[in-house]
C-alpha cells in the first residue's frame, strides 16, 4: 500500500470526534506529525500513525468531543462534594503518548516500526 499523507478531510474521516476542530489546527498538528513520523516508517503504518500523533496532541490541547479532552489537565476528579485536582505542569515522565488512548495506539505503532534495540557484546 502507498502512502498517502493524512490531511484535515481524512483526519476528520478517521476521528469524527475532531469534526468541530479547525482544518487548519487540524494541518499543524498533522504537519507536526510528520516531523516524527518519516520516510523511515513503513508506508502502510504512516497514515495512521501521523493521524493519531495529531490526535494525541490535539487531546493533549484540550480539542475535540471526547472525554479526555474535556478532562485534560485534571489528575484526579471527586464527584461527592466536588473536588477537582490539576496535574502539575511538570511531569515525572519525558514522554506523555501513555496519557491519552491515541498516544498509546501510536507507541504500539511506533514499536513495530522502530523497535528498541539491545546491545549484547562482550567487553573490549
Amino acid at each position: 500500500m502507498a502512502y498517502t499523507p493524512a490531511d484535515a478531510d481524512t483526519f476528520k474521516a478517521r476521528f469524527p470526534a475532531f469534526a468541530t476542530v479547525d482544518d487548519a489546527v487540524i494541518e499543524d498538528a498533522l504537519d507536526r506529525a510528520r516531523r516524527v513520523v518519516d520516510s523511515s516508517w513503513m508506508a502502510d503504518d504512516r497514515q495512521e500513525a501521523e493521524s493519531l500523533h495529531a490526535a494525541h496532541e490535539l487531546t493533549m490541547d484540550g480539542l475535540g468531543a471526547t472525554r479526555e479532552a474535556q478532562l485534560q489537565g485534571f489528575r484526579r476528579l471527586k464527584l461527592g462534594s466536588l473536588e477537582l485536582e490539576r496535574e502539575s505542569s511538570g511531569s515525572a515522565s519525558s514522554s506523555t503518548y501513555n496519557l491519552t488512548t491515541y498516544g498509546k495506539r501510536f507507541l504500539a505503532i511506533l514499536k513495530r516500526n522502530h523497535p528498541a534495540v539491545i546491545a549484547l557484546g562482550g567487553s573490549r
